[in-house]
């Protein structure tokens, strides 16, 4: 198999766990942030909504936890000289672990509490942006490990400010670029989810309409805003990168992933001016695929660039 096929392979079924991940991660904020004070017509759609997004941010976050796992246990015998770097120090691995426990804790704690804390909805809340906080405080400590993510890419340097990236690093911009993705991932995770609930949960046809158009404006906006982040980084990086080897595989990753998200855009407008959303769930799935689709290519023009 051609080396550069076999790589975008291995990096899209890297980014499988690493799209669950990010939609573990979103999903307690959006839904936390729905349930505040929503108007009175839609406060039972805006909690049901809420408790199907809490339950499936655990299944999310076990799944990826489980392909980190394995694909830490595949480092270590794989590649021993990564595993040194991931457990020497400043320990890269501590804080990721402390984030994780953290996160999965105050997670489990919001879902728990959904039905106790039902009149304390600010409280249970809090609860679920603590959840997230630690999800994108991982994602922050994760790239800060890798570098060479700065915007003139240089050789990584050993010292104390090791999670504290110059003002230069593209960390600050693909830290924002994470989160946007995130929610997005969140949105469309969850209509999937509800998708498969309708038969299990039959709340009604007019919740899982609502329920299908909300997940869906949500994803579109946070995906929105993440291609605006591309774009302004995609330029920054070109002069760069338009006499490097690289240029290729950058150029094309970019564009895969403008397009494949720019068709997952449509395909969500489509389902929020549909009367009958619930007849669309082709739309909603092929969505997801191409938000993945297109962090893969994303990843494969930023892995080459950055990681070499």
């Amino acid at each position: 198999m051609n080396d550069k096929l076999l790589f975008l392979i291995s990096l899209a079924v890297i980014c499988l766990p690493l799209a669950l991940a990010l939609g573990a991660a979103g999903l307690p904020m959006s839904t936390a942030s729905l349930a505040m004070n929503p108007p009175k017509r839609v406060k039972v759609l805006r909690d049901k909504f809420g408790q199907h997004g809490a339950t499936l941010a655990i299944f999310l976050g076990l799944a990826s936890v489980l392909f980190l796992g394995l694909a830490g246990f595949i480092m270590r015998l794989k590649f021993p000289d990564w595993a040194s770097f991931w457990l020497g120090w400043p320990l890269p691995l501590f804080p990721l672990l402390v984030c994780l426990g953290l996160a999965g804790m105050f997670l489990c704690l919001y879902r728990a509490a959904w039905q106790a804390l039902r009149d304390h909805t600010r409280l249970r809340a809090c609860l679920g942006l603590a959840a997230t906080a630690m999800g994108w405080l991982f994602s922050f400590f994760t790239l800060t490990a890798f570098r060479h993510f700065v915007v003139y890419p240089t050789q990584p340097t050993a010292g104390t400010d090791f999670f504290l990236p110059p003002l230069s690093s593209a960390v600050w911009l693909i830290l924002p670029q994470t989160i946007a993705l995130s929610l997005s991932l969140a949105g469309s995770s969850v209509a999937l989810y509800l998708i498969h609930r309708r038969e299990k949960d039959d709340f009604g046809r007019d919740y899982y309409n609502y329920g299908l158009k909300l997940a869906s404006k949500w994803a579109f906006l946070s995906l929105l805003a993440t291609m605006v982040l591309q774009l302004i980084l995609g330029a920054m990086l070109w002069p760069q990168v338009k006499d490097s080897p690289v240029r290729g595989l950058f150029f094309w990753g970019q564009a895969v992933s403008l397009c494949a998200s720019s068709l997952a855009c449509l395909l969500w407008v489509i389902v929020i001016r549909s009367q009958t959303p619930l007849r669309l769930k082709g739309h909603l799935a092929t969505a997801w695929l191409m938000v993945w689709i297109g962090l893969s290519a994303l990843c494969a023009a930023y892995a080459r660039l950055f990681l070499g």
